[in-house]
């Protein structure tokens, strides 16, 4: 990020993990984060995501001042919850952590587990089921 909270010259945030860009220094704000009490309030989120991995996205989340991705996540949020305030919803489907198994992959030679092959599968069946889902409501909630 430039001194101004922008994003670096390729478009992705200084700081982007886990999905959320973080214009603020770690190390600065963690005893602000600590005073508001921020991680609690990851954990409670946290509570309502529909697996494991979901809720370690979450718990990664840091504050940010990029007003462009702050807005963009907003207009994504104001549709999403139109189409809850219209009796509508979306698929969340929780899956097993399968990194292990395709970092594994990487190795030329390697095989897996049958029950590996299962989690993959299982994640690869999510994965359909979350596009159609999301192709579904992308007239009435296109940045979904």
């Amino acid at each position: 990020m430039t001194a101004e909270g922008q994003p670096a010259d390729d478009g992705v945030p200084e700081g982007f993990a886990t999905g959320t860009p973080s214009s603020l220094a770690l190390s600065g704000s963690d005893e602000a984060l600590e005073t508001i009490e921020f991680a609690a309030v990851l954990d409670g989120v946290a509570g309502y995501a529909a697996g494991p991995l979901g809720a370690e996205r979450l718990r990664g989340r840091r504050p940010t001042a990029a007003l462009e991705w702050i807005e963009s996540e907003l207009a994504r949020v104001g549709e999403v919850a139109a189409l809850f305030r219209n009796g509508d919803a979306l698929l969340a489907e929780s899956v097993p952590d399968a990194r292990p198994a395709l970092a594994r992959l990487r190795v030329q030679g390697s095989v897996l587990e049958g029950a590996e092959l299962l989690q993959i599968g299982r994640v690869l069946g999510a994965g359909r089921a979350v596009h159609a889902d999301l192709s579904r409501v992308a007239p009435h909630a296109p940045r979904a």
